[in-house]
């Protein structure tokens, strides 16, 4: 098992999970010492991948050449601040 996910850390292209969901239907892990109304009222909880790219289509005319599924190709994904950056090169990454 080790192996297989060293084999996998080291694939080309790169794979960015982009995630598909219904209005407020996201999934969203946490623990169960976790205080729910606090993760429920953060903010991040509620982007991900696909409200992100809905964010950065409004707010920025160039996202609005891309499709969703081709976005992680020229913009990469933030974990820590939930929103899309905009790659320097291009790369060869699957959404």
């Amino acid at each position: 098992m080790e192996n297989f996910s060293l084999q996998n850390a080291w694939r080309y292209p790169n794979v960015q999970r982009l995630a598909v969901h219904l209005p407020d239907c996201q999934m969203i892990t946490f623990s169960e010492r976790a205080d729910l109304h606090s993760i429920i009222n953060q903010e991040t909880t509620h982007k991900t991948t696909l409200t992100a790219w809905f964010e950065e289509n409004a707010n920025n005319p160039n996202a609005q050449n891309y499709k969703y599924i081709n976005f992680s190709t020229y913009y990469t994904w933030n974990k820590t601040h939930r929103k899309w950056n905009y790659r320097k090169n291009p790369t060869g990454t699957i959404g």
